[in-house]
């Protein structure tokens, strides 16, 4: 038999295509018709299996248009469904096999799609390629893991990798990885973009965060908004508020802030950890067992805080901003004391603020100061 042929049948609670990284966080079950059940022999001793099937309701056909992660490729370069051959070809996870039915996770595949073909995957034959397409998409796409967990609302994921950026884990962090996805999903829909659309513009510095509070709470904002100091798309105002707005350029956006009584539920979530708080973080007693717990029950509350109800945690609010304009390109100069290069309108007479013993601009934990002289 050399003919492409259905095998079987897709079962899924998606009747219409749907964002892919969403649909791969459900569970489908496939159901092999009966004259080919006995290929399915041993198939328990598989982790993960790729499916191939046909997107039987596809009637365009598109050869390039637009990518999931923003701009334009080729359909072979990309997964569109609009396909000159109308075949897909997903990996999941197969969770159970119930006679010629198989559960499994991961299909991006809507109701009464036909399975044409399942083959294992194998680490040792796909993983050495697997890995050289990961290096070079990432290359390409340096957020397309953040993406991917966005879209399928992986907060766990989101968290546990913002802590690489942050050095541990704790409410604040876990308060600023919430704010983001929350305040991203909802400007999405205020502006009617997909969140990779947001993020991914022809320029740079198109979404912006305008942050008013420098804490934990900031760093799962740059992590997950991807809006940092280094590209230009984070903008600090000094107000002391467990807050941010996420927006792009036009000034559109919505603000997202900390209830007053989020903080409550702290405690509730862990009653020693306001104790151990201010013993640790505000008396400094950094004794080893103290430390240890106190850890303990920060990371405690900031993963229980990815399950309380977006509502109880934050206020949003759609607002219309001025924004300063694109960062400045500005020339470098050499300082004629310390021969270092300099932004030039960092330099006063010829010097560089340090040399020079001048006033400049410091921010700390304290906030934004004036530090009068060098030291």
């Amino acid at each position: 038999m050399s003919a492409i042929v259905e095998i079987g049948i897709i079962e899924s609670r998606f009747t219409e295509p749907a964002d892919p990284f969403v649909m791969r966080k459900e569970e489908s079950l496939i159901h092999i018709h009966p004259e080919f059940a006995e290929g399915l022999y041993d198939i328990e001793s598989n982790g993960y299996l790729q499916i191939i099937f046909n997107f039987h309701r596809a009637r365009e056909v598109r050869l390039k248009g637009q990518w999931y992660y923003g701009g334009e490729k080729g359909v072979f370069a990309c997964r569109s469904p609009k396909r000159p051959s109308a075949i897909g070809l997903t990996t999941v996870e197969l969770l159970e096999r119930n006679g010629s039915t198989l559960r499994v996770r991961g299909l991006d595949a809507i109701d009464g799609t036909p399975v044409l073909d399942i083959k294992p995957y194998i680490p040792e034959v796909d993983r050495a390629v697997l890995d050289q397409e990961v290096h070079a998409f990432t290359v390409q796409e340096p957020r397309a893991q953040i993406q991917r967990m966005l879209g399928m609302k992986d907060l766990k994921g989101l968290l546990t990798e913002a802590g690489a950026l942050h050095g541990h884990y704790c409410p604040g962090l876990s308060s600023g990885v919430l704010a983001s996805f929350y305040g991203l999903r909802r400007l999405s829909e205020h502006l009617g973009l997909s969140i990779s659309a947001l993020q991914h513009a022809d320029g740079l510095e198109e979404l912006l965060a305008v942050t008013e509070i420098n804490s934990c709470f900031l760093d799962g904002i740059q992590y997950v908004s991807g809006c940092t100091f280094g590209n230009n798309g984070l903008i600090y105002r000094d107000l002391g508020k467990t807050a941010v707005t996420f927006c792009r350029r036009d000034g559109k956006g919505i603000r997202v802030a900390a209830r007053p009584d989020a903080f409550g539920i702290y405690d509730r979530l862990d009653p020693q950890f306001s104790r151990l708080f201010t013993s640790v973080v505000i008396d400094h007693d950094r004794s080893d067992p103290l430390l240890k717990a106190f850890r303990a029950s920060a990371a405690k509350v900031g993963f229980a805080l990815l399950e309380i109800p977006q509502e109880e945690l934050f206020t949003f609010t759609p607002v219309t901003m001025g924004l300063p304009d694109y960062a400045a390109m500005d020339s470098s100069s050499i300082c004629r004391h310390c021969g270092e290069s300099v932004m030039t309108h960092k330099m006063v007479s010829g010097s560089c603020l340090s040399c020079a013993q001048a006033a400049y601009e410091v921010l700390d934990g304290s906030g934004i100061h004036t530090q009068e002289r060098t030291q």
